[in-house]
């Protein structure tokens, strides 16, 4: 099979030994280059909290004359109130999308987000923690469109060139992880300039998502070919997860995404603070400390992982990166100088930047063309799911110290590994759900 995304009248082929005629996708660059931009905003979206509130909570005094422990409390409930909107949500948006197509609910979707933000600044504004939660839980369901970004990939994607195009996914995630840390940790600081202060990021992020509102309307071009309708239900995310817990072809592969993804929310929720506390970095210092780890993930996804999927299967990727990527996190614990840092962390970013794009061509391929929506709402119910847990046990991870979270991402992220390794096998029928 020969495919290439070269132009905005692509056509994809197929073996000359079957009776296929060659599919053309419409706009497929421009579709490509669209939803790259979505994914960006969504992780730029989630990145952006994590220098800000941790810092803003524990140091600003945001929530005067509560104790240590609420103040805890109340911060690691925010934090898992996005991914658990989102857990809600993207399976929602993925089933509308197979009803209605994915560019209507993206456009609609992203509205949300951008309203979302802007409630966050007045929010912090106005130190109304109920503004907060709930601008977080509207920007978190919305944000489940990522699921729609993915299932749009796969639209447009062969089996021959769909790991590259999800590796292009993943340096979108990876330059949302960098910017958005960055954009909220410099953007926050009033010692960089007096025009800036913790509202600045979030008012700056809602412009950016209107913006893209208004790209969506006018460049994307519709990718599902047929239209499914399929039951929606509020519980889709519960009754999806055990669903699929149940489908031997999806339940070690989904089982992998939940430990893996529990193991990164340890790290990108509690390294900021880690940052903070051990070596007494500004919320600049942070932004930028996290942004450098972005980078290496991006530049991965978009240019090292492409010539490496040639010549590796996706599950030696993935093995690889589950196995290697804790070790070295826990190297990094070890250092006693920042600086050394930009030393050591690559070393986990890189091959941990391999897993997302391998993980996610598995999944795609373990179902049919007619359930890729529903699969990738699906898979990121998952991760929103795992997300959710960490912050919520914040509290009680920190009392054995500061390092201690990013143990426990060491360690969800090797039982990831165990679980792929042990139980994974590959089925070469697809399954439609």
């Amino acid at each position: 099979m020969q495919t290439d995304i070269a132009s905005d009248k692509s056509t994809i082929s197929v073996d000359s030994d079957t009776n296929e005629k060659p599919v053309r996708v419409k706009g497929a660059r421009r579709n490509l280059i669209t939803l790259l931009l979505v994914v960006f905003l969504d992780l730029f979206g989630m990145g952006i909290i994590y220098p800000i509130l941790p810092l803003v909570f524990l140091d600003g005094g945001f929530m005067m004359g509560a104790s240590s422990g609420n103040v805890e409390i109340v911060l690691g409930l925010l934090l898992a109130a996005y991914p658990f909107a989102q857990f809600i949500g993207a399976p929602i948006l993925g089933k509308l999308s197979d009803k209605h197509g994915r560019k209507p609910i993206l456009a609609i979707s992203l509205v949300g987000s951008s309203i979302g933000y802007a409630l966050f600044a007045v929010g912090l504004l106005t130190h109304s923690v109920g503004l907060l939660f709930f601008s977080r839980v509207l920007d978190g369901f919305t944000g489940g469109n990522i699921s729609v970004a993915f299932s749009s990939i796969a639209d447009i994607s062969t089996p021959e060139n769909k790991t590259k195009n999800f590796g292009l996914i993943g340096m979108a995630f990876g330059f949302g992880i960098i910017l958005g840390p960055f954009v909220g940790g410099i953007f926050s600081d009033s010692a960089v300039s007096s025009y800036f202060g913790p509202t600045v990021p979030f008012w700056t992020a809602a412009v950016l998502v209107a913006l893209t509102v208004v790209l969506i309307l006018v460049l994307f071009k519709e990718t599902i070919k047929e239209k499914v309708h399929r039951k929606i239900n509020a519980l889709a995310g519960f009754v999806d997860v055990w669903r699929t817990l149940k489908i031997k072809e999806l339940r070690v592969i989904l089982t992998t995404v939940f430990f893996m993804n529990i193991g990164w929310a340890f790290f990108s929720v509690f390294f900021p603070v880690y940052l903070s506390q051990r070596f007494l970095l500004t919320n600049g210092a942070v932004g930028v400390m996290l942004g450098y780890i972005g980078l290496w993930a991006a530049v991965s996804q978009g240019l090292i992982l492409r010539p490496i999927a040639n010549r590796y299967s996706d599950k030696q990727i993935l093995l690889f990166s589950l196995l290697v990527s804790p070790v070295f996190l826990l190297i990094a614990l070890l250092v006693g100088k920042p600086w050394v840092l930009y030393i050591a962390l690559p070393l986990m970013a890189v091959p941990f930047a391999f897993a997302q794009p391998s993980i996610s061509t598995l999944v795609s391929n373990a179902v049919g063309e007619h359930s890729q929506g529903e699969i990738m709402g699906i898979r990121q119910s998952y991760i929103s799911l795992a997300q959710t847990i960490p912050p919520i046990i914040a509290g009680f991870s920190l009392r054995y110290g500061v390092a201690t979270p990013l143990i426990l991402s060491a360690v969800s992220i090797f039982v990831a590994y165990v679980i792929f390794k042990v139980f994974y096998v590959h089925h070469e029928k697809s399954v439609e759900l």
